[in-house]
């Protein structure tokens, strides 16, 4: 972020208004109880500099519940891609501090409970208009209403009744599809109440914040829709001298290098925990360094200040070839794509190496001084995730889980050997709300097992839920060597009566050549036959990265009855005259409605 001027902004902004002028951009509505006029360009600014251009439009002031409320208001017929909902507690109960000192923190609450009503209703309102990504402001202390220094000594204070709004207000947007907090208060503490208010603009134009915080306002709701529309990074790959650690193994030793104690090793400790609760979020690391491997093992092993070890590595890569080999290699290993990497090195030639020859992988700019390399890992916009799955939680130690079966794998003479020594058992059943996250994320990041590739909203899957007519099947599986989570999704939708489709049918690729697929069709197979369909067709739309799916169809014994002009392949199976296969053998039935296992 560099610190032009408001002309400067100003300038820029309109010269990238022009160059989008023939564009159709989405559009991201702001409504606000304030004066927010002053954020669209800085907005349009970072939106184009992050590689994510939006158009903004501001709504009229202070009239969010009447643009929500008229429905023939043109925003209606907007490209929406965000909304930003941003009441402030000064605007809308401009007497809260006088009546929490005359009335107590009951009324307050009272007042609280009525504005969280007030939420839910714009929330719902919203939510029945528009599947565009929708941020809610959440609520910092009045700045020029709070009198008591001693606020914070008293535990019926403002300072922790606002604390326990916000706590609520987390807990009704995660109730809501494609809802999410947006943490003003957080980014007020960041940058400094006295920073953030500008009294003379408040009284003469009603803005609830200063100039100098637009441009770090701007960066924070733009990498806050980006996040909640786009997939995040998974692999952190790392370089190890100067970068996990400071100095160089090879030439200083185990014993010369930095990590700990004081400066400059207590940089690198503070890099290696930031790592550690990566990791813990679900993000796999992994290591490319000229380096050699069994000296980079003996310091994970041996040194005492050591935080990282070698199990927290799903993939090491060290040896003296370039860097721009070492990741594909890694990306094969783990079998992802090199979109989802992110490459974290000090030095700026190799950093410049892997953007010119890897350009899918998304590069981290570290800064010149070492002590500014946490700050640069943690404010990474690709690492920016709205929420945590349970799956999320868990993947790195499922990756770890993934290595232990390919061992089993190499000892074993026969696929059958292989699968019937995992011990799998799988759990199938149909979307509800403990579900429907991980089934949303699934159905837009999954690239390679996936029939499709169309991507449903949080609410289309929902409505699909609730259909007579849809249903939005998973499927959850464990083996000997822990769980893999949730990893197939199928989506059924009657076409025709006793005609259904196969909108969705995706698999994590961490769980191919299982064979499980079969199973999992089986298991839609037999549910759309217990509701009366007599027939199933099936859609194979080819992209750059399904084509290991191009004759899934097929070998499931459907007939190929349609080659569409925009390349989509429509298959059909007759029901009562096919029977798909369940490999493993049976199906047993679960006291848990709607939900059976496959054991295998």
């Amino acid at each position: 972020m560099d610190s032009d001027n408001h002309a400067t902004i100003i300038q820029k902004a309109r010269a990238y208004e022009n160059e989008y002028s023939g564009t159709a951009l989405p559009e991201l509505m702001l409504l606000s109880s304030n004066t927010v006029d002053s954020l669209a360009p800085y907005l349009l600014l970072e939106s184009v500099e992050q590689g994510y251009p939006l158009k903004p439009w501001v709504g009229p002031f202070n009239q969010f519940e009447q643009v929500l409320y008229d429905t023939g208001s043109a925003v209606w017929q907007k490209n929406l891609h965000g909304i930003w909902l941003h009441l402030r507690l000064e605007d809308v109960y401009p007497d809260l501090v006088e009546a929490y000192y005359r009335e107590g923190p009951g009324a307050v609450r009272s007042t609280f409970d009525e504005l969280l009503d007030r939420l839910d209703a714009l929330i719902t309102g919203f939510r029945e208009r528009t599947s565009a990504t929708l941020l809610v402001s959440n609520f910092h202390s009045p700045l020029r209403l709070s009198f008591n220094i001693f606020d914070a000594n008293q535990d019926q204070g403002l300072v922790y009744l606002i604390s326990e709004l916000n706590r609520r207000l987390a807990s009704l947007c995660t109730r809501s599809a494609d809802t999410h907090v947006f943490d003003l208060a957080g980014l007020v503490e960041r940058l400094g109440r006295e920073a953030w208010d500008d009294p003379r603009l408040y009284y003469m134009a009603r803005m609830g914040f200063s100039q100098r915080v637009l441009r770090p306002l701007a960066n924070r709701l733009v990498r806050s829709f980006a996040a909640a529309r786009r997939t995040s990074a998974k692999v952190l790959v790392f370089d190890l001298d100067n970068t996990l650690w400071g100095g160089v193994l090879g030439d200083d030793g185990i014993e010369g290098i930095k990590i700990g104690g004081d400066y400059p090793g207590n940089i690198f400790a503070d890099i290696q925990r930031a790592a550690l609760a990566l990791r813990a979020q679900g993000y796999l690391l992994a290591i490319a360094s000229k380096n050699d491997r069994e000296l980079v093992l003996q310091a994970f092993q041996e040194h005492p200040d050591m935080l990282l070890k070698e199990d927290d590595f799903s993939s090491i890569h060290c040896h003296w070839e370039p860097k721009t080999i070492s990741l594909p290699h890694i990306a094969d290993e783990l079998n992802l794509g090199l979109d989802s990497f992110v490459f974290i090195d000090d030095n700026p030639v190799e950093r410049n190496m892997v953007r010119s020859a890897l350009p899918d992988v998304r590069v981290m700019e570290l800064p010149p001084e070492p002590w500014n390399y946490l700050a640069a890992l943690l404010n990474f916009p690709g690492l920016d995730r709205p929420r945590l799955s349970s799956e999320d939680l868990q993947r790195a130690d499922m990756y770890q889980q993934e290595a232990k079966r390919t061992r089993t794998r190499s000892q074993v003479s026969s696929m059958e050997e292989f699968l019937s020594g995992l011990e799998m058992k799988a759990t199938v059943g149909t979307m509800n709300r403990t579900t429907e996250e991980r089934i949303f994320q699934l159905i837009n990041k999954t690239n390679q097992f996936n029939l499709t590739t169309r991507r449903h909203s949080l609410d289309t899957l929902r409505r699909f839920a609730q259909q007579d007519s849809a249903e939005v099947f998973w499927l959850r599986l464990v083996d000997r060597f822990g769980e893999l989570g949730l990893i197939a999704v199928g989506i059924v939708i009657e076409e025709q009566p006793q005609i259904w489709g196969i909108d969705t049918f995706l698999m994590s690729c961490r769980v191919m050549n299982r064979e499980i697929e079969s199973s999992f069709l089986a298991y839609v197979t037999s549910q759309l036959r217990n509701r009366g369909a007599k027939e199933l067709r099936g859609y194979y739309s080819p992209t750059k990265r399904n084509h290991i799916v191009r004759d899934f169809y097929s070998e499931q014994g459907f007939d190929a009855v349609e080659n569409r002009a925009s390349g989509e392949r429509v298959f059909r199976l007759v029901l009562a005259e096919t029977q798909v296969p369940v490999w493993a053998g049976f199906i047993e039935q679960t006291t848990r409605p709607n939900v059976r296992k496959f054991h295998a």
